[in-house]
């Protein structure tokens, strides 16, 4: 995960159902750790938390809330492909049925449930502009003689 942050909520207040803003740096309150408030970047913190104790020392709560970029190695977000080893490709939107797309990190063996991404696409409602060449449809030209 390129950035994680965490963020203790105050027990009255209701959870924010979205990001305000892209994270683009380390931003927990209270920090995950001292030793990474100097260097926050992700590279640190991987290296951090690489030592067992060092990861045994944090503790998460119900009142913390975590946000975390989403990164796939095989899904391509901009395009909504699946890209395969080998040069194999999907384009998902031919499968979409417009119901949440669900991610679950399970622990092997038990099936215990860590966390789950869902995500839901949301199309894009507006009318194109007359003329626009990249809504251009193409020509089948199979019918011509």
């Amino acid at each position: 995960m390129p950035y994680l942050q965490r963020t203790e909520l105050d027990p009255v207040t209701p959870v924010p159902m979205d990001m305000t803003k892209p994270m683009a740096a380390e931003q927990s309150n209270p920090p995950l750790a001292l030793a990474l408030e100097s260097d926050p970047t992700p590279a640190a913190r991987r290296k951090y938390f690489a030592d067992e104790s060092h990861r045994k020392e944090i503790t998460f709560t119900p009142r913390d809330l975590i946000q975390a970029d989403f990164v796939h190695g095989y899904l391509q977000f901009p395009s909504l492909t699946i890209a395969l080893p080998g040069g194999v490709q999907f384009d998902l939107m031919y499968y979409y049925d417009e119901r949440p797309v669900h991610f679950v990190c399970k622990e092997r063996g038990t099936e215990e449930t860590f966390f789950v991404v869902s995500f839901t696409v949301i199309k894009d409602t507006e009318e194109p502009e007359q003329g626009d060449i990249n809504d251009a449809i193409p020509v089948d030209s199979s019918d011509i003689d």
